[in-house]
């Protein structure tokens, strides 16, 4: 598992999964109002699923990392929005990376 957790740059990337069943939370501070997701996941098996909220709680994006490519969040506010994976019986490569919007 590698993860990289700066301001205004998230990146998560875990290779080789087996069945895994796991949630990983991370607090992540962004100084814009939106985000630009890229999303480069190829799992064989199961399930994962991506889901980023804003300062006040609300879900700004979720995906179940199926579709690579780049998306973009809905608005929030500036802060700590947080970040989680769910990973439900997951097997192969995760790959994501979250940025403030340009």
């Amino acid at each position: 598992l590698q993860v990289t957790n700066a301001a205004d740059d998230f990146q998560l990337q875990v290779t080789n999964l087996h069945n895994v069943r796991e949630t990983l939370q991370y607090s992540w501070v962004n100084t814009g109002d939106s985000a630009s997701v890229n999303q480069a996941t190829v799992l064989t098996g199961g399930t994962a699923t991506l889901t980023i909220r804003g300062p006040d709680n609300a879900v700004v994006y979720q995906s179940d990392l199926v579709g690579n490519g780049t998306f973009q969040s809905a608005l929030s506010t500036v802060g700590t929005w947080s970040i989680e994976l769910k990973l439900r019986g997951a097997d192969g490569d995760v790959n994501f990376r979250v940025q403030k919007a340009p």
